[in-house]
């Protein structure tokens, strides 16, 4: 934005403002060989996404942790919204097109293709809040969680 409205000093502020802030966050959540905080799916994506895992040159190894953390799953998500919204970009820019398409062709739980799949409640056109929704309850449990469908892009 700085840099379309032509303000060289607010972009340069914002630079150092975000090289700062991945350092600190590398700082404070990498543990080195690629590997992010507690090393889910979840952690491992959004240092990629982030771009934290570049600023400390580990981008290769964290894509290599994330793919590991997937196939240690047997190819099934373990991530909730945010993960959910940054593994499948991160798969794709890792080339890891078959990982993610494994895992999107998930019908067993925990998967999306658990909640159309399942013989306990089939989902229709909207994604649950909770992947074993059926098993849930009534409380806090949407039926209507559209914003976990980050996949379809």
């Amino acid at each position: 934005m700085a840099h379309a409205a032509k303000n060289a000093t607010w972009a340069a502020q914002l630079m150092e403002l975000h090289t700062k802030l991945l350092a600190q966050y590398n700082q404070v959540f990498y543990k080195g060989g690629g590997k992010y905080d507690t090393d889910t799916q979840t952690a491992l994506a959004l240092g990629l996404a982030l771009g934290a895992a570049k600023a400390c040159s580990a981008t290769n190894q964290t894509q290599a942790a994330l793919l590991s953390a997937v196939s240690t799953r047997g190819t099934h998500s373990y991530t909730g919204i945010i993960g959910s919204s940054e593994l499948y970009p991160m798969l794709d820019a890792a080339g890891a097109h078959d990982t993610a398409l494994a895992v999107l062709s998930q019908t067993a739980y925990p998967s999306f293709g658990f909640a159309f799949a399942n013989s306990l409640e089939k989902a229709t056109t909207n994604l649950w809040e909770l992947p074993d929704a059926p098993a849930e309850g009534t409380g806090m449990n949407s039926r209507n969680h559209h914003m976990a469908s980050s996949y379809s892009a």
